[in-house]
């Protein structure tokens, strides 16, 4: 709570907990409580998924949406550290090592930073987490039918929350099928995994039959053609002819280009954004690679400062870092921020020397064999690298790694432990 109570001394309102997504999330919560309907005005909503809105309801008929939110999303925080606690615990069997990540996770600033933000990071997370520990319980103890539902159900709640981790049913039913069919010879054990497959996949389906039904639309969210078409085709635009990022995003969107777009219904135009991102990736698949690595990078070592001085009113709303990262690079942007803006260059210079903390703790965590257990961490980090590469891209910067810090901190956790012991040891 220090975050958020110190930002309203600071700020003298709430506009600091409010970022420009957080009206996407709002008046959707509205409409749902207004009418009854999913919609953004006259039109249902598509962009937008049901989950975080579902969140925001409370404080909508509380009358303050905004602090009523904070405090739930402070409750889900604190239980996401005890699962983290949980989680470790089961995977290593060492409660020290579990003790040690519950600890680094409730230190950890990304995470405390967005649990004081209206955006859907601290829900999406603890639902990830809650579906990896069910999968990790699974597996470890009695392979019981009921513990891989909670697993799946949460996953397919994740999805509504945030459509990044759609994929994630399908990939951990790859790994679930050949792993108990190796391990128990049982063919029973397909009847789970299509179990799993229907609980998580069916309530995905739904949502996009409602989509197609209302709007044509067949997708589970257009916010994958929106990024499609500013994002991906926009920076790879932007390279070919030499032009901020920012400006050729301007250009695509203003009817310039495509004016008939105007007239088109969104459906129509959310169809042709998908059609023109997915060519213009696969006809310059070498130069997007190096730009969705680059996204990849900013990922896991962009600190988030810029975010946290925005709640506290030191930073502009929309200040255009990530666009000048996309045209001059990281480096770049970051010593001219040494010049231009030193409390900017100052607070990312703290915040990366302790994120780098956390990754060399993780590295002994992962290298280190007080923590026992090849395929326990091959999971952890199966997880990290499954966000860090989905996420990747223009859009990517530190906002993505928040539901990686919990699987970071379980390395993390374990190389903490290691370091005690090897204090404690007689020289």
């Amino acid at each position: 709570m220090i975050v958020p109570v110190a930002s309203f001394l600071v700020v003298r309102s709430d506009r600091g907990f409010l970022f420009p997504d957080s009206g996407s999330y709002l008046r959707p919560a509205e409409e749902l409580l207004r009418s009854g309907r999913f919609a953004n005005g006259d039109r249902p909503e598509i962009n937008r998924t049901p989950g975080y809105p579902m969140l925001l309801v409370p404080g909508i008929l509380l009358g303050n949406p905004v602090l009523v939110t904070i405090v739930l999303q402070v409750i889900l925080s604190l239980a996401t550290v005890w699962l983290v606690y949980r989680t470790s615990a089961l995977l290593f069997e060492n409660e020290n090592a579990a003790a040690a990540a519950a600890l680094l996770y409730s230190l950890e600033p990304l995470s405390i930073l967005y649990t004081t933000l209206i955006l859907a990071e601290t829900l999406f997370t603890i639902l990830i987490v809650a579906s990896f520990f069910c999968l990790a319980d699974y597996f470890k103890r009695r392979q019981a039918l009921g513990t891989l539902i909670l697993a799946a159900v949460s996953l397919a709640c994740s999805i509504y929350v945030r459509p990044v981790s759609y994929y994630l049913p399908f990939l951990v039913s790859l790994v679930l099928l050949p792993a108990l069919l190796l391990r128990h010879r049982k063919i029973r054990y397909l009847l789970h995994v299509a179990v799993f497959l229907v609980v998580s996949f069916g309530p995905l389906a739904a949502w996009q039959a409602r989509n197609r039904a209302e709007t044509g639309y067949s997708g589970f969210s257009a916010i994958s053609s929106i990024n499609l078409y500013f994002c991906q085709a926009a920076s790879i635009r932007a390279k070919l002819e030499g032009l901020p990022y920012l400006e050729v995003r301007r250009r695509m969107g203003s009817g310039e280009e495509h004016p008939e777009q105007l007239s088109w219904s969104d459906t129509q135009r959310y169809q042709f954004w998908k059609r023109e991102g997915v060519r213009m990736v696969m006809r310059h698949p070498v130069l997007y690679t190096r730009i969705h690595l680059g996204g990849m990078v900013r990922i896991l070592f962009d600190p988030g400062s810029v975010d946290y001085l925005k709640v506290f009113g030191a930073a502009p709303r929309s200040s255009g870092t990530l666009g000048r990262i996309v045209d001059r690079g990281l480096a770049s942007v970051v010593l001219g921020l040494l010049r231009d803006n030193p409390l900017v260059f100052w607070t990312q210079l703290a915040l990366f020397a302790l994120l780098a903390v956390y990754y060399l703790l993780a590295a002994l965590g992962l290298l280190g064999r007080q923590c026992s257990g090849f395929w326990a961490k091959a999971a952890v980090v199966a997880v990290i690298l499954y966000f860090v590469a989905i996420s990747g891209g223009p859009q990517g910067y530190s906002r993505f790694r928040h539901p990686v810090m919990p699987f970071l901190c379980v390395l993390a956790g374990c190389g903490l432990y290691w370091l005690a012991r090897k204090r404690e040891s007689p020289a």
